[in-house]
């Protein structure tokens, strides 16, 4: 198993992709609301951060995939 934390390029399309889709679903989560985010936060989100001088993210990728219980993994059984 291999794990790999990434500051997000906001120029990659993937990683991008990426951010949104679990920022989405923190959001439909209870406790982020538990509704999508809007289709204009989706399509300009990215390129907000982008914008925004010192703005970073980071995703955790375990074999190749994002996600929040591939943080907690790589955060407790290190």
């Amino acid at each position: 198993m291999s794990t790999e934390l990434v500051r997000v390029d906001y120029h990659n399309s993937a990683q991008a992709s990426d951010l949104i889709r679990l920022l989405n679903d923190y959001a439909c989560d209870p406790m982020g609301g538990a509704e999508d985010l809007s289709a204009h936060s989706q399509n300009h989100l990215v390129d907000a951060l982008r914008d925004f001088p010192g703005a970073f993210s980071i995703l955790c990728y375990v074999d190749g995939v994002a996600g929040p219980d591939q943080l907690l993994y790589r955060l407790f059984d290190l």
